[in-house]
């Protein structure tokens, strides 16, 4: 079973992860996990960085349908790593998969032309570059205003020097992206998936373990 772990920046998507994965395993099952990009271990994880690190240009000069097509890429040189995964486990957690391409990628294109663009990079993904589809996506819907303030308490990446890299610093972008991710949601383009809030009804941030074990409750139903 591959599960996609979705959000913005600083949704706690990483710390998801680990504690699925670590809940999984006492349950007895067999599960991997993965984070996209894999960086330092695929040829395109190295133009990723770059991008990433403001090293192509600004977030406006760089066309989506080139970065697009390298996170796809990464995604291509890790398929048989993922192929694997999947045989030897009963789960595998994604930590981003294709959703985040959809959202971020098109949340860079202009409302008339989003919907065309999403289609093509979905397309590209899944039917020309046969990437398997989730089973299942869990997405950690945070808001941009509380997401803001996590990011900059995340521990040293390998792929950046700086706090914010060239997504993290844009908050405008952010909410860009998190409104894109509604629609795909919306719109059924990720699949099956469950939504998990992180923000209470007074617009308070969750504890981590109460974010954690919605999310395994409703993985669980799902296995």
């Amino acid at each position: 079973m591959l599960v996609a772990i979705e959000g913005i920046d600083g949704a706690g998507k990483g710390t998801q992860t680990r504690l699925l994965a670590g809940r999984a395993s006492v349950e007895g099952l067999s599960v991997a996990t993965v984070s996209f990009p894999r960086y330092g271990k695929t040829n395109s994880s190295r133009l990723i960085a770059d991008y990433l690190n403001g090293r192509m240009g600004t977030l406006q000069k760089v066309s989506p349908h080139l970065v697009g097509t390298l996170f796809a890429l990464d995604r291509l040189e890790s398929q048989r790593h993922l192929q694997t995964l999947l045989k030897e486990h009963t789960l595998v957690l994604a930590d981003r998969y294709v959703g985040s391409n959809l959202a971020y990628q098109g949340a860079r294109i202009p409302e008339s032309g989003r919907d065309e663009y999403i289609q093509w990079l979905s397309s590209l993904e899944f039917k020309t570059y046969g990437m398997p589809r989730p089973d299942l996506t869990i997405y950690f819907n945070i808001i941009p205003q509380l997401s803001a303030g996590l990011v900059s308490k995340k521990q040293k990446r390998s792929y950046t020097e700086a706090t914010h890299d060239l997504h993290e610093e844009n908050t405008v972008f952010q909410a860009e992206v998190h409104a894109t991710y509604g629609l795909l949601l919306n719109d059924g383009l990720l699949g099956v998936s469950i939504e998990i809030n992180c923000q209470n009804e007074d617009g308070t941030l969750r504890s981590v373990e109460h974010i954690g074990d919605e999310a395994w409750m409703a993985l669980k139903a799902q296995l």
